[in-house]
């Protein structure tokens, strides 16, 4: 659900949907699966598991790590980050910073593992900035960074 559906890019299905838009669809396609997964109290679920099942459980911590992995594989090797992926990334990044948000007043598990989360993505962001040569890529990357400092310094 989070790699970018070429099978749906095919042109005689986009010339039937709309040549404009479908990005944006398919933003809100997976928005919609990333919001599910990054559910505060779907979260909050996974803290109590390790607490009830200890290393047997599927922890927080391991969850957002293989969803950041995922989400953000381009960056290992310098490989190019189309503009689905791109925004799929961002979006990633903005519920981070809702999960932190909704947790300033109550600080449990979730909000400190989201802004665990964002400081690893922006220095993988920012340490992968010089594998791409100046372009819309290098601009994706350097305002993540600068996204998750606003983010961080509100907090």
């Amino acid at each position: 659900v989070f790699s970018t559906p070429d099978w749906l890019l095919q042109e005689n299905i986009v010339r039937n949907i709309g040549p404009e838009g479908v990005m944006s669809r398919i933003r809100s396609l997976q928005e919609r699966q990333l919001s599910g997964l990054l559910r505060s109290d779907r979260l909050a679920r996974l803290v109590e598991q390790e607490a009830f099942n200890g290393a047997e459980a599927y922890v927080l911590t391991d969850m957002l790590e293989d969803l950041r992995t995922g989400l953000w594989a381009e960056l290992g090797e310098g490989e190019s980050i189309d503009g689905f992926r791109r925004n799929l990334q961002r979006s990633h990044v903005a519920k981070l910073g809702v999960l932190l948000d909704e947790d300033i007043a109550k600080r449990t598990d979730v909000g400190a593992a989201a802004r665990a989360e964002l400081r690893m993505v922006r220095e993988a962001a920012s340490n992968a900035v010089s594998k791409y040569k100046p372009g819309i890529i290098s601009y994706h990357l350097e305002d993540v960074v600068a996204l998750i400092n606003e983010m961080l310094d509100q907090d």
